[in-house]
């Protein structure tokens, strides 16, 4: 996984050993070269498939020095060229599923793009031929079957070129690295899959949520998750704002707050679990954590202990002693605790030497109004 997505980035222009590459190019630059294009797809045409892609619609921009058709033309023959990327930016997910299937098939097949660009033509027209000769049964049309006959013995020759080509070029023998990087087939079809799925999930798509940029809170529904899904999610999300915040540096004042629901679904005991980082070194940077959980039992010693702020509510009386004992409480303040009624608070100050438990009553709603 490691080594593709590297290969990914690196396809982008990126050089992990270079950080003047870390930067995607500047959104102004990229929005003036495209103005008035935002329609169009730009397609990756191998030099020896231009040709072909000009008998299918194409038209060359010579600003941008690639081949390009309207998104709404791009399906058929056209869909054998994917996207081109035409500037250093970021990849989304769907980029590294799409290029983590061409490696795969480079391997699989042991040649390079330009000849697998060739036999996917070879296959569309061998496929266009079956299906005129089946339709031939019933009509007289063997000028158009010999047309595609000249036209799949012609792709059969390029595609036989191509991989010629590719391994007149095997004289150092790094042609073969791909293969040792990622050790076999079943390796590439695993990360594949993995990829694939991520991507499915829906959790990583490249657009924004549908959240107000206004408003003071912004909620996240993962209920229709898996488990492991959703432990997916948090963590990326939660690791996010978290980086987010060190890029800010140090706060005089809270600036975030991250609601955790069931926090102890997404808890463990590593250190580098992003819970626990948050509630040990994300408080100077102005963010803040709220877990919520139906029993403390689950968070470990040093995760409470960096807690600025505990409320305990009612507690189900099987989990009174380990509670107790996680809290560092009496077990009978815990059994005082009434559902909507009232709850155990502790808040630590900076000059208290030793913080205590109030039980506070709440108000009902009748009292409130």
């Amino acid at each position: 996984m490691r080594r593709l997505l590297e290969e990914l980035y690196a396809s982008r222009g990126y050089n992990k050993d270079d950080y003047r590459t870390w930067l995607p190019d500047d959104p102004a630059e990229i929005a003036a070269k495209m103005y008035g294009k935002d329609n169009r797809i730009f397609l990756d045409v191998p030099y020896s498939q231009r040709e072909r892609v000009k008998e299918l619609g194409a038209r060359w921009d010579a600003d941008l020095r690639a081949w390009w058709v309207e998104r709404e033309q791009y399906a058929g023959d056209l869909l054998m060229w994917d996207p081109k990327v035409l500037f250093k930016s970021s990849p989304t997910l769907s980029d590294a599923v799409a290029f983590a299937e061409r490696k795969m098939k480079a391997i699989f097949l042991g040649t390079n793009a330009a000849a697998m660009g060739h036999l996917a033509e070879v296959n569309r027209v061998a496929a266009a031929v079956h299906r005129l000769a089946i339709k031939l049964n019933k009509e007289s049309r063997d000028d158009e079957l010999e047309k595609l006959g000249k036209r799949l013995d012609d792709a059969r020759e390029k595609a036989l070129a191509s991989y010629k080509a590719y391994l007149h070029t095997a004289e150092n023998g790094r042609e073969l690295d791909e293969v040792i990087h990622y050790r076999s087939m079943d390796v590439m079809t695993s990360v594949f899959e993995r990829l694939s799925n991520l991507n499915s999930i829906g959790i990583f798509r490249n657009t924004p949520p549908p959240h107000d940029p206004a408003a003071r809170v912004w909620r996240y529904d993962i209920s229709a998750l898996e488990s492991d899904e959703a432990k997916l999610f948090v963590h990326f999300k939660l690791s996010q704002m978290f980086d987010d915040a060190r890029q800010r540096g140090e706060q005089p004042y809270v600036r975030d707050i991250a609601g955790v629901d069931e926090a102890d679904m997404y808890f463990d005991d590593d250190e580098n679990n992003i819970l626990n980082k948050i509630a040990k070194e994300a408080r100077k940077f102005g963010l803040g954590l709220w877990a919520a959980s139906q029993s403390p039992a689950h968070f470990s010693e040093d995760f409470i202990s960096n807690l600025g702020a505990k409320v305990i509510l009612y507690i189900d009386p099987t989990k009174w002693d380990a509670s107790a004992k996680n809290l560092k409480i009496e077990r009978k303040k815990i059994e005082l605790l009434r559902p909507k009624y009232n709850g155990l608070i502790q808040i630590i100050n900076n000059n208290d030497v030793k913080s205590t438990y109030n039980l506070t009553l709440f108000p009902n709603e009748k009292q409130s109004a």
